[in-house]
């Protein structure tokens, strides 16, 4: 269980990282950083308010299960397809390959 506050706190010291790191090797990002950095102190209140929908009465949040519970799922969906009035047909096959073998 992890607590909002360190969930975003760990979440925001990785955009950071990964912001300066590409800001480094692209001069597109390097000129762009000041816009991006304000954009997302603005609006990670919303991050914050999404975590707050899936956190327990105290405030924590089970990042553990909710990935075990994500994997599991993954592992056991079917492949499906949806249409999309502007691209077509699309068909969704995952192929997870652990220990080199196929799931």
């Amino acid at each position: 269980m992890v607590t909002i506050m360190q969930l975003t706190d760990n979440l925001k010291s990785y955009i950071s990282s990964q912001l300066e790191s590409m800001s480094k090797s692209s001069p597109v990002i390097g000129f762009m950083k000041p816009l991006i950095t304000r954009a997302l102190d603005k609006n990670f209140s919303k991050i914050t308010k999404a975590l707050e929908l899936i956190a327990d009465k105290d405030g924590n949040v089970d990042v553990e299960g909710i990935l075990t519970e994500m994997m599991e799922n993954l592992m056991t969906t079917n492949p499906f397809s949806f249409k999309t009035s502007f691209i077509g047909d699309i068909e969704i096959c995952i192929t997870l390959r652990v220990a080199e073998s196929i799931v």
